[in-house]
């Protein structure tokens, strides 16, 4: 069997982590999904991803995304909280709970969606007017509801850099045609662990160009 140069590359590189994982010398992360619950006054530090990626390889880059802090409070919020507001990746229980039984929820965080939900609807009144003067625009909103999102999988791992350790978590993902969301697998404390934009999003909508969406880069216990 002959390789080409970078398949050959390739397999040497995997034999000597093998080898030197063998002998001691390499130490490969605990993957076992830790469980991770919350309660007032531990803090989570969010990240605003850039072209992208966000944490670490961001900052390989050259590019330091905006972060900013979110706080547990006493009590969960109950309600889905918008973009602006210091709590919006702390899911609501009802909500996490009917995408884990159902298989899709309704989510919106008040930035993108609302951008597209306007253009789309404004798509539909334009329609409504041009069919009346009996002609077409050529555009198509297809009725889509743009806040519903759908579990795609719900057995899914993230890494979380947890009291100073990276470590993974369990959690359940959702996307619907513009956007794709990473929750925390935990009913009693869920959390939006990152949105990421579709290409399609920001293809199709120019105000959502610069937004790529955000991940929660740390989890500090109060102590």
């Amino acid at each position: 069997m002959r390789f080409r140069k970078n398949e050959s590359g390739l397999l040497v590189g995997f034999l000597i982590i093998f080898v030197l994982a063998g002998s001691g010398c390499i130490r490969l992360p605990d993957t076992t999904p830790v469980d991770v619950s919350l309660r007032s006054g531990d803090s989570l530090t969010v990240r605003k991803t850039v072209f992208g990626i966000g944490g670490s390889l961001a900052e390989l880059f050259g590019v330091h995304p905006d972060e900013r802090a979110v706080s547990v409070r006493d009590a969960w919020p109950d309600t889905t909280s918008g973009y602006s507001n210091d709590t919006f990746v702390l899911l609501p229980k009802s909500v996490y709970q009917e995408l884990a039984d159902t298989g899709s929820t309704h989510l919106s965080l008040g930035m993108f969606d609302e951008t597209v939900s306007e253009a789309m609807s404004w798509v539909d009144r334009l329609n409504a007017l041009a069919s009346s003067v009996g002609v077409t625009t050529g555009l198509d909103a297809n009725g889509e509801d743009v806040l519903l999102v759908t579990r795609t999988d719900d057995d899914a791992t993230d890494w979380v850099r947890i009291d100073g350790t990276l470590q993974p978590v369990r959690t359940i993902k959702a996307s619907n045609r513009f956007a794709s969301y990473v929750i925390l697998a935990n009913p009693e404390n869920p959390i939006i662990l990152s949105l990421s934009l579709t290409p399609a999003a920001r293809a199709q909508f120019d105000v959502l160009a610069s937004f790529e969406g955000f991940e929660v880069s740390e989890i500090n216990h109060f102590k």
